[in-house]
């Protein structure tokens, strides 16, 4: 199939000679290629141990989300293309330059996406149909929204929450609703009119899930607020998960890399800083350790400051 690029249903590989063992032999197995520019890129494997188990729709779903990592691969490749011809032309403003390239390898992180189509994975060998359909509804429209603003530096608030909406709806349902979550906006704002920085806010939100919430037992809660003052538009997330310090040490001990956060945090800083209002006042960042009156970490909160350009 990595050969031909064709998808494929095996329905009993013991008849079939191509059939090589992974960790356990299995008995039937769907292979979907993930193609651009008529190259083979990657390849969606999976196996079950019941006969002839994948069907035709099993295979248009896998098709699907190869289609649309197909797609996103294209679109970045082609954005990447882009930065670096103005790179070569545009010398004097390579520091900025640079940035918003950073900024757009940075705006999903990869390890959501194949976790994304892992879970679906998973859902369709455990015969959860409907919430396999659910999830892919909201998997495909998160993405098709990164495609139509990959190559914007600047997005409405209405269409940031939005995304911030889907991403944050995708994982509850991957997490089976172990957390409750708010994202509101204060009723005088106009949404549709306030411009922002693109896909800045959603690394700090996956850090809140991530590395506060999911490392907390009994009620996980996460809040998603947006107020305005003079010259600013203020972000204000916060967790009551367990705090940066413990959240340090468990990464540490399960091998999670947190270096893609990190990052995530110095080029939006920086993205920040390059917008100034009116008055020439930058956005800021501020993450704030929150601790109740015995001094016990209960969770993190950051206030993202956002000038509004006039």
């Amino acid at each position: 199939m990595a050969q031909n690029g064709v998808s494929e249903i095996v329905n009993n590989t013991t008849e079939d000679s191509r059939y090589i063992i992974d960790d356990l032999k299995r008995n039937a197995e769907l292979t979907v290629p993930i193609v651009v520019n008529n190259e083979v890129l990657s390849i969606i494997d999976t196996e079950h141990p019941q006969r002839g188990f994948f069907s035709l729709r099993h295979k248009h779903i896998l098709e699907t989300i190869a289609f649309l990592c197909a797609n996103q691969i294209q679109k970045i490749k082609a954005e990447e293309d882009k930065q670096s011809a103005m790179i070569e032309l545009l010398e004097n403003k390579k520091k900025a330059v640079e940035s918003k390239l950073q900024s757009l390898r940075l705006q999903m992180n990869p390890h959501f996406l194949f976790n994304a189509l892992n879970s679906i994975q998973q859902m369709i060998l455990a015969n959860e149909d409907v919430i396999a359909t659910k999830y892919l509804s909201r998997f495909s429209k998160l993405l098709r929204s990164i495609l139509v603003h990959s190559d914007q530096e600047l997005i409405s608030l209405k269409d940031e929450m939005d995304i911030l909406k889907l991403y944050v709806e995708l994982e509850s349902i991957r997490f089976r609703e172990s957390f409750t979550y708010i994202i509101a906006c204060d009723e005088n704002i106009e949404t549709e009119e306030i411009m922002i920085p693109s896909l800045l806010i959603q690394p700090f939100v996956e850090n809140a899930i991530w590395h506060g919430l999911m490392h907390k037992d009994g009620q996980r809660v996460l809040s998603v607020t947006f107020t305005e003052e003079p010259d600013f538009l203020i972000c204000v997330i916060e967790d009551n998960g367990v705090g940066r310090q413990a959240a340090r040490l468990a990464n540490s001990t399960s091998g999670r890399d947190s270096k893609h956060s990190s990052k995530g945090i110095l080029v939006s800083e920086e993205r920040l800083k390059s917008t100034q209002n009116s008055n020439g006042k930058p956005g800021s960042i501020e993450l704030i350790d929150l601790y109740d009156k015995l001094n016990r970490p209960v969770g993190t909160k950051v206030i993202i400051k956002f000038s509004i350009l006039n």
